[in-house]
């Protein structure tokens, strides 16, 4: 009988060939699911092991090696020896851990050390500026770094000043952008010298909470120590205080609120979620009043801009969409926002995804793939919504 770490693992790892994409799940994939799992430090950020993302629409198909690396994860301790194999079969050194992060510092005093530093902060805005829609958030986050800027010039002077966290709240709805400018944030407050690394780690309820009584704790714990120097990045947030006192959630809480304290010099925390469940979450804790005292709103995408995103992903697939497809496009979108099915980029992720598998089976259907076949994306390449067969874009919301 398969043990239930077993299966938790492969369900991890599935979840994470599917965000990514991927046809199948690899070793990639499974380290870093037993990483999540055991709340591991994984050397390499899981964004650089997995990436880059995939076009895969099918549910993702688990490689056979990985099938036998799996069944042998029935304890923790077998499971962190997957671990260890895995790395070095990733050629991915512990050596090549996370740096340790630097002695204690007020986050006031902290300032860059070269005018490279600086040159950064434009590079990475301009990252932002790349970014489809999104005005007003880009518009907030400008304005964050121009208060920090300020904090330190003041400071300088010999003037008092606010020292402004750096923690920060994202309210939106799901593919609104809200974990790639996370991304961004966390590269900005390096290139500010706020922290010494800005790099993001990404986690959900499930690598927070604990099964038994004091398990929780250390889980936050390891996923702290995993942050620090960067930006801990907590998804629907609220979810940890939704079953009230019927589980570990109250105790994950009041553990993180803790350990922000402890490292509030180099640990910054983002929360994200729909609005009013979030509000309902910070309000269930003091300590997170207290800390998180900025808010960022993540605004549903336009029509238009949905078209700009489908146009981009397009591009870097290298597919040529003429007009006659674009009026497609458009149509779809308009359609589905009507039914409140859009408004945010997963959609047109998942559109693109199954007008590529329709131009797939277009394109072999008489047994020849031609040139231009590969490239153009016809009409009825792009799925409707409203239909039941097996390329709508329904499948993959």
């Amino acid at each position: 009988m398969t043990s239930r770490l077993v299966r938790d693992i492969r369900d991890r790892a599935i979840a994470l060939a599917k965000r990514w994409s991927h046809e199948s799940v690899g070793r990639r994939h499974l380290v870093g699911a037993i990483a999540a799992e055991l709340s591991l430090d994984l050397p390499t950020p899981v964004e650089e092991l997995l990436g880059p993302a995939g076009c895969n629409v099918a549910p993702p198909q688990i490689d056979r090696d990985v099938e036998a690396l799996l069944e042998r994860c029935t304890t923790p301790q077998d499971a962190e020896k997957v671990f260890r194999e895995l790395l070095e079969l990733l050629d991915i050194p512990p050596s090549e851990a996370q740096e340790p992060a630097p002695p204690h510092q007020d986050v006031g005093d902290a300032e860059p050390a070269s005018n490279a530093k600086l040159l950064d902060v434009d590079e990475v805005l301009a990252e932002l500026d790349d970014l489809v829609g999104l005005h007003d958030v880009k518009e907030a986050v400008r304005g964050l770094v121009a208060l920090h800027r300020f904090d330190r010039e003041r400071r300088r002077s010999g003037l008092p000043a606010m020292q402004p966290g750096l923690n920060l709240v994202f309210t939106g709805e799901p593919g609104t952008g809200k974990t790639t400018v996370a991304r961004i944030v966390a590269r900005l407050y390096r290139a500010l010298g706020l922290l010494p690394k800005g790099h993001l780690v990404e986690v959900h309820r499930p690598d927070l909470i604990g099964e038994y009584v004091g398990h929780t704790a250390a889980r936050v714990a390891r996923v702290v120590e995993r942050a620090r120097g960067g930006v801990l990045f907590i998804d629907e947030a609220y979810a940890l205080t939704s079953l009230g006192d019927r589980d570990f959630g109250s105790e994950a809480v009041a553990t993180l609120v803790k350990l922000m304290e402890e490292h509030r010099a180099e640990l910054a925390v983002i929360v994200a979620g729909y609005p009013e469940p979030m509000e309902t979450f910070i309000r269930s804790n003091p300590g997170l009043e207290s800390r998180f005292q900025q808010r960022i709103d993540f605004p549903p995408y336009t029509a238009d801009e949905l078209e700009q995103i489908f146009r981009s992903l397009a591009r870097d697939l290298d597919l040529e969409v003429p007009e006659r497809t674009l009026h497609r496009v458009r149509s779809v979108i308009a359609k589905a926002s009507a039914s409140d099915r859009t408004g945010n980029a997963r959609f047109v992720r998942n559109l693109i995804q199954g007008s590529y598998l329709r131009m797939a089976r277009r394109a072999d259907a008489d047994g020849v793939i031609e040139g231009h076949e590969l490239r153009v994306l016809e009409p009825d390449d792009i799925p409707d919504p409203r239909t039941r067969g097996d390329d709508r874009p329904g499948m993959y919301l």
